[in-house]
């Protein structure tokens, strides 16, 4: 009997910890066919979240449905077609090369960690760096260097290999995203974070498992009690 309610006492404990706040996610899947200046075309501002110039949306040219005007893609199917639509490009509407950058702000701010997935040009690289306020101002939460994915094996002239890194906070919260490189030779998806306030929540599955263990044993103790 003891044991069954030292069981339940954690249990309700559990309960009480921190649940997991739901990952936002950007995958630009909605953009349009058009290139598109991302400072003014407001994508995300429902999420409090903006981008200023040097950020352009894309689709793929190889898009199953709605295809655009972008020379990239992430896996392709037995017709050629990839599920990989949308994309964001670092372009500053002309072909001129060097180096670019753009900033993602995010009003509510961000926490825990930043990921993204990213492919670039042959002997491209970039670099992406977090802040405490908008704009690149506050402090340098963190950075990550970019390295070059090359181009792809088959068609040069397309950019299709991936990669995935993310960047921890170290416990600090951001709300802005620098990103750098060559103009139009990166093109990033997928941006993962935590909004402060904001996703789905779900409890700790620990906190789960102990509370069902509780409630197993509440049952059983009342069972022999009755017995």
């Amino acid at each position: 009997m003891r044991a069954a309610k030292t069981l339940i006492t954690a249990a309700l404990m559990a309960l009480a910890v921190p649940v997991l706040a739901g990952t936002t996610l950007l995958d630009f899947e909605s953009v349009s066919s058009v290139t598109t200046d991302l400072s003014k075309d407001k994508l995300y501002a429902g999420l409090g979240i903006n981008f200023t110039t040097n950020a352009w949306s894309a689709a793929s040219r190889k898009a199953k449905t709605d295809p655009g005007e972008g020379y990239f893609y992430r896996g392709l199917d037995a017709n050629g077609f990839t599920n990989n639509r949308g994309g964001l490009w670092i372009w500053d509407g002309d072909t001129d090369t060097g180096e670019l950058s753009f900033f993602i702000n995010v009003a509510k701010g961000f926490n825990t960690e930043f990921g993204l997935s990213y492919t670039t040009g042959d002997g491209v690289a970039g670099r992406v760096e977090i802040y405490s306020e908008e704009n690149g101002k506050g402090e340098l939460v963190n950075d990550l260097a970019l390295a070059s994915t090359g181009a792809c094996p088959a068609d040069p002239s397309y950019l299709c290999k991936w990669n995935d890194p993310t960047i921890s906070l170290n416990g600090k919260v951001g709300k802005s995203i620098r990103i750098t490189g060559a103009n139009t030779q990166l093109i990033f998806d997928d941006f993962r974070f935590q909004l402060n306030g904001g996703g789905t929540q779900v409890p700790e599955p620990g906190g789960v498992a102990l509370s069902l263990a509780a409630l197993g044993a509440l049952a059983w103790s009342r069972k022999r009690k009755a017995s």
